[in-house]
């Protein structure tokens, strides 16, 4: 440690300027690998996890709006009508299925 003493102030102050530069960047850069880390983690989540989840959730509205139609379907008089509702009906479930097709397609299933 004597080595240390027998240096002028200057040479002092700059070598533990030097060395708290050091230790800072390498603290930022440990934060910065941590922060990309969370990141990739939140992405993966969003993209395997969120998104199959509104897929079953949009086909099971879609599920919803067939039960609806044959409430509807049943209570129709008009075979005008009931050919609309047929047409939606079928309609619906193509969407639903499409829905379900993509949401078997991830890794959830």
């Amino acid at each position: 440690m004597q080595w240390f003493k027998n240096l002028k102030i200057i040479t002092k102050i700059l070598l533990i300027s030097l060395v708290s530069s050091v230790a800072l960047l390498v603290t930022g850069l440990v934060g910065l690998n941590s922060s990309l880390t969370i990141n990739n983690m939140l992405n993966s989540m969003y993209d395997n996890n969120l998104v199959p989840i509104d897929t079953v959730c949009a086909a099971n509205i879609y599920g919803v709006y067939i039960d609806r139609s044959l409430y509807d379907h049943i209570i129709a008089t008009d075979d005008n009508d009931m050919e609309n509702i047929e047409k939606e009906i079928a309609d619906n479930e193509k969407v639903m299925m499409d829905k379900l097709d993509t949401y078997r397609k991830t890794y959830l299933k």
